[in-house]
């Protein structure tokens, strides 16, 4: 199965942080992701999607946070310019297999592997 692994040198905020600013800074954050992700895409040519892909985020941080804060700004900030640059048909589940983790140490970033998922074949 082939896959393709970026390396963003960023961290997105918890959901917490993400909600509780202005708009006008969530906005500005959402127009800056684009940037990094063209950046990281710049080392990796990626083909379009033709089906649903599955996609493995690592975060390493200094320090952990919430699990369940992690999915919102991951959603926001990667998968929404991931479907706009045609690598992800949509972020539903039915075009998108995901896994969000965190590891503490080291330089913040943000691991992106994506794969074509596997699909199961009925037997005739």
């Amino acid at each position: 199965m082939k896959s393709w692994t970026l390396t963003i040198p960023a961290v997105p905020p918890s959901a917490n942080v993400f909600m509780r600013w202005h708009w006008s800074r969530r906005h500005r954050l959402k127009s800056q992701w684009p940037v990094l992700v063209s950046y990281a895409l710049a080392r990796v040519a990626i083909p379009k999607a033709r089906g649903k892909r599955r996609v493995r985020i690592v975060i390493t941080r200094r320090r952990l946070i919430d699990p369940a804060n992690l999915h919102l700004a991951v959603d926001k900030l990667l998968f929404d310019d991931l479907v706009s640059r045609g690598i992800l048909l949509d972020d539903s589940a039915r075009w998108l297999d995901y896994d969000v983790e965190q590891r503490v140490g080291g330089e913040e970033c943000t691991t992106v592997e994506i794969s074509n998922a596997i699909t199961a074949r009925r037997r005739l």
